[in-house]
């Protein structure tokens, strides 16, 4: 019992280290306030983009294949203020690599990857804080956004984006370990974003892609991304669906981490044997 107790006990002081990075990086982003008001002013502005391009589409028509105005212009909204949240360290291996610091951050008492995961969660917190809040209240106040659903509906969109943020971090790990192999990912960076705005919803919702287009997509993980979490808060999803999506999200959550990790530790490998 004792021995249980001090494994719990250490395990949590593990998780409060990691927490501290997150602390750490929220307060280093509060210096930054002429870059917060910068941020703010291009999405209000990249959102007002899309919100005349869509009433033009919805000014003869009431509804477009069965989804209104509201719903569009709230899914945009809450895509770009996602896309926004979740960007993380990009290139972050490739950096310390060419530093020829990799091998000071793995002699370090942390995970490293860990470690980048917790600095990124301080700025998802910073960011939903101080720029997707400012966002969303600013755009109420001349548009329509719809509520959520349901109260339920809003709680589980909530872990819905929680995993979808995993996912997207971890897909944004495999290409920053494609390091160890090819020095330079940085075009990969940029195909990896790309995709990911054209089909995660950002751009255009889901709902208008081609069947053919969704039935692939959802084989993938992009739509887990944003454009779930969205659907959920729209109540858009059955109790036994929401279940459903969830599982699908939390499989790829498991699996791009054990991708990821596997990765690290063939990458780990080959750069001990170099000494980078």
């Amino acid at each position: 019992m004792e021995i249980e107790f001090s494994a719990i006990n250490r395990f949590g002081m593990e998780v409060l280290m990691y927490f501290a990075f997150s602390i750490i990086k929220f307060k280093n982003n509060l210096r930054n306030k002429f870059n917060i008001f910068v941020e703010i002013l291009e999405t209000l502005l990249f959102f007002i983009v899309y919100m005349y391009v869509f009433m033009a589409l919805f000014k003869e028509h009431e509804k477009v294949e069965g989804y209104t105005f509201e719903m569009v212009i709230t899914s945009i909204l809450f895509i770009i203020c996602m896309t926004d949240v979740y960007i993380n360290h990009e290139l972050f291996i490739q950096k310390k690599m060419k530093e020829g610091a990799l091998l000071t951050e793995l002699m370090k008492p942390v995970d490293f990857i860990t470690r980048i995961l917790f600095e990124d969660i301080g700025n998802v917190v910073f960011k939903i804080c101080f720029l997707m809040t400012p966002v969303i209240l600013i755009v109420s106040s001349f548009t329509s956004v719809m509520k959520p659903h349901n109260l339920s509906c809003l709680l589980i969109s909530l872990i819905s984006a929680i995993l979808g943020f995993l996912i997207y971090w971890h897909i944004g790990l495999l290409v920053n370990e494609i390091t160890f192999f090819e020095f330079s990912v940085w075009a990969l960076v940029v195909i990896k974003n790309g995709i990911i705005n054209i089909f995660g919803g950002m751009l255009l919702p889901i709902w208008f892609l081609p069947d053919a287009i969704k039935e692939i997509l959802y084989f993938t993980p992009i739509p887990y991304l944003f454009q779930v979490p969205v659907d959920i808060y729209l109540g858009m999803y059955s109790g036994k669906e929401i279940v459903y999506l969830l599982l699908i999200q939390l499989f790829w959550v498991v699996s791009l981490y054990c991708l990821g990790r596997f990765i690290w530790n063939k990458g780990l490998d080959k750069i001990l044997k170099r000494g980078v």
